[in-house]
């Protein structure tokens, strides 16, 4: 015979997980301090020497979105991350901005520089 669960008792999943996965590092935490060792020691030693960071950079006219790159850049970053549209007065407009924005940014930087394009973009509507 099934059973019906109630959606209430599904809606505390997450909080329940949220919850086992904080007491987990509490945990991890505390074995760590009583042993005196760092924590990625602890789970097997560090997975990489260096990470690169980058700038998360916008603008919602094609030159506030050139502008922010080339700040990105002067301020040493070596990778940078946009959306994939803008928005101008109201008006979304495609990759062209973010296009022009990456091709001033690859022009003045090294050859290694990085650029991600990200299609999880926010708007301001």
């Amino acid at each position: 015979m099934a059973r019906h669960v109630p959606l209430s008792a599904l809606a505390w999943r997450p909080i329940l997980n949220s919850a086992i996965s904080a007491v987990e590092m509490a945990l991890w935490d505390i074995a760590g301090q009583a042993l005196g060792v760092p924590i990625y020691k602890l789970l097997g030693g560090a997975a990489r020497k260096r990470v690169r960071l980058y700038k998360d950079v916008g603008g919602n006219t094609a030159e506030q979105l050139v502008e922010s790159f080339q700040q990105a850049r002067a301020e040493g970053y070596t990778a940078a991350k946009s959306g994939f549209i803008t928005v101008d007065k109201e008006l979304v407009r495609p990759a062209y901005a973010t296009r022009e924005a990456a091709r001033s940014w690859k022009s003045s930087a090294e050859p290694s520089a990085k650029i991600s394009i990200s299609a999880l973009t926010r708007t301001a509507f």
